[in-house]
């Protein structure tokens, strides 16, 4: 984790989990995004985030802004 003139920067390396019926092998990728750096990159509990996926192989979660 760095901080530098006001910007942020986490790196984090996740593993992609596999979840579901491996018997039936119906398994779907999982990933679980947890720490106090979530709350510290601005992402708190209870709030809501916007997943996208604009190209293969990423994903962009942006905070959603409040409704009130």
């Amino acid at each position: 984790m760095a901080a530098q003139k006001g910007r942020f920067t986490v790196i984090r390396s996740l593993k992609i989990n596999e979840v579901g019926d491996f018997f039936a092998k119906k398994t779907k990728p999982t990933i679980i995004l947890s720490g106090k750096w979530l709350k510290e990159a601005g992402f708190p509990p209870n709030a809501r985030v916007q997943v996208i996926s604009n190209k293969t192989g990423e994903l962009v979660i942006t905070l959603e802004k409040s409704n009130g």
